[in-house]
């Protein structure tokens, strides 16, 4: 329990952020996804970056000016469970959503036209669905002033306030359309700007209490099990199953007998058959999950250790060798 440090989010193309003791966010210009780590380092560097699962929402860029495609991303300790909720991506806009140890983070870009209409019902919808008890931060670039916010008035029986500065927040005009909308004002403590060389927008920040819990880490040794689809090679396919992997993944219970160890078993390989489903889909030219890709009867399979006796149990072995951090074997 407690203030962390060991939480980064980033949104490029909307929000980004970190603090030394806590989240934050700040607003950015349109960017690739993959430079997100370029563009944050410099800032993450006083924070703590160590491990993290990386959540991305690609985007065609929606005017001609912008030929770069954009994206919203987010950053997350694997210190702590986090995994990705939904991705929201129209012409009007877009979100990346995450659940961080219960509560919904979105990383979100809203378009200044009348298409961004079909993008903030689409959220609207999403987030006034889930339990009233939930807390949710949408952090993002809104291109609208905090009174201004449909989603915010939409969202009020919910509970969503929005959280601001009231300063501008970006370089350009006077206005402040980077902000915070929330249903836990209390949770987001000592909101601020800073300034941030590389974006036309400027840097907020805050301290925000995320309740941390011990979580199970596994190692996926091999996937021989699963070929690649035809015309994607190996490496692509061991790329795509790993950045599919922090998507599906899930805490299981720490096992105290055998009942539960068959357990864990059966959700580890749940969630394996979904990142393989993932990892399938963007192998696909046409985003599709082949059909028939894969040898009849295969299923998700682990490395397994050298028997130590012929009594040894398969399960056990099998156990001792994806638990650990998560890694791809060549």
């Amino acid at each position: 329990m407690g203030v962390t440090s060991a939480i980064v989010f980033a949104n490029i193309g909307a929000a980004y952020g970190t603090a030394k003791s806590g989240v934050g966010i700040s607003s950015m210009g349109v960017m690739r996804p993959d430079m997100v780590m370029r563009s944050i380092i410099p800032v993450v560097m006083a924070g703590v970056l160590g491990s993290y699962a990386c959540f991305a929402t690609r985007a065609k860029s929606r005017t001609k000016d912008d030929k770069e495609q954009g994206g919203t991303v987010f950053l997350v300790s694997k210190l702590y469970k986090s995994r990705i909720a939904t991705k929201i991506v129209n012409n009007g806009g877009q979100a990346t959503l995450v659940w961080v140890n219960g509560t919904l983070f979105g990383s979100c870009y809203a378009a200044h036209d009348s298409e961004r209409l079909d993008f903030l019902q689409d959220l609207n919808t999403y987030v006034y669905a889930i339990d009233s008890q939930t807390m949710f931060h949408l952090m993002g670039d809104w291109n609208d002033e905090p009174d201004e916010s449909p989603l915010a008035a939409a969202l009020e029986s919910a509970g969503g306030r929005v959280q601001a500065t009231g300063a501008p927040t970006r370089w350009e005009g006077r206005r402040c359309i980077d902000y915070v909308i929330t249903n836990a004002e209390k949770e987001l403590a000592n909101l601020r700007e800073e300034c941030a060389a590389y974006s036309d927008h400027k840097l907020l920040c805050w301290e925000s209490q995320i309740r941390g819990e011990p979580r199970e880490r596994w190692r996926l040794k091999k996937t021989t099990s699963y070929a690649p689809p035809s015309g994607c090679d190996v490496r692509r396919w061991q790329q795509n199953v790993a950045s599919a992997w922090p998507e599906v993944q899930q805490d299981v219970k720490p096992a105290t007998n055998r009942e539960q160890l068959g357990e864990n078993f059966r959700q580890l390989c749940g969630q394996l058959e979904a990142a393989f489903k993932i990892a399938f889909a963007n192998c696909s030219e046409d985003g599709k999950v082949p059909r028939g890709s894969r040898a009849k009867g295969s299923g998700p399979a682990f490395e397994r250790i050298p028997e130590a006796s012929a009594k040894a149990d398969p399960l056990d072995e099998c156990f001792e060798t994806v638990s650990g951090e998560i890694t791809l074997a060549a």
